[in-house]
């Protein structure tokens, strides 16, 4: 009797979710729920394994049953299985990431003369944030984005392009009468800067211990409108194409 040998097959993660390896751990982004998931150092190696990255131990099959069933479960893994590796992620893991320390607003951004019209206008682009991100949470704050990009030509500028933008949006967060949060403040600052002309890149980052997460936008060389070590403090889950 011949017995022809079984070809593995792996999963791909849905639509909706990212995965990046951090130490060996990973953690996802769902945008269909807006929830981050930070697996334990077992739940990760099953995960790698049934996707098809990295692992560090055997894995029982029970194990491996189990956590792709939760994963099911969650609509996280898209229906049916494949004979190669997701190619929609990394499977390099990020170590050594420096400590995160929450958004930083630098004393030169803050105590720049905004014209009171860009003031204004950055209201009204960070109300228009704000109310898609409520309205259509996460994935909808992202395309508003796209959309506002793909509209008319646009370039990446100098930062010094990009400082009315972002100094007039943090007089506005200032007196906002509702706290604003990473994601629709960069998502309001790359709205309105795509709509003079000007890209910006906006990226999701996560830090695994303690867990963080956290938005901002770049051109095409530095942070903008926030410290400039995000890439090598958070990895990066998610970001706009460049």
């Amino acid at each position: 009797m011949i017995h022809q040998k079984k070809i593995r097959e792996f999963r791909h993660l849905s639509y909706n979710a990212y995965a990046i390896g951090i130490d060996h751990h990973i953690v996802m982004l769902d945008f269909s729920s807006d929830r981050y998931f930070n697996f334990s150092y077992d739940d990760s190696q099953a995960f790698r394994k049934l996707i098809g990255w990295p692992y560090q131990d055997d894995i029982s099959p029970e194990v491996l049953a189990t956590v792709e069933a939760r994963l099911d479960g969650k609509c996280l893994f898209a229906p049916e299985k494949f004979c190669e590796p997701t190619t929609l992620t990394s499977g390099q893991d990020v170590t050594g990431l420096l400590p995160f320390n929450d958004w930083l607003a630098l004393a030169d951004d803050v105590s720049y003369a905004s014209r009171p019209l860009d003031v204004l206008r950055a209201i009204y682009w960070l109300h228009r944030a704000q109310r898609v991100t409520r309205l259509f949470r996460m994935r909808g704050a992202i395309e508003s984005v796209l959309q506002a990009q793909a509209a008319k030509g646009i370039r990446y500028g100098t930062p010094e392009d990009y400082r009315p933008y972002f100094a007039a949006m943090y007089r506005a967060a200032l007196i906002y009468p509702q706290c604003s949060p990473c994601l629709p403040w960069h998502t309001a600052l790359a709205t309105w800067c795509a709509m003079d002309g000007l890209h910006l890149r906006l990226a999701i980052g996560v830090q695994r211990q303690p867990f963080t997460a956290h938005a901002w936008t770049e051109n095409r060389e530095r942070v903008i409108g926030d410290d400039e070590r995000r890439r090598s403090q958070l990895a990066v889950i998610f970001e706009t194409p460049a």
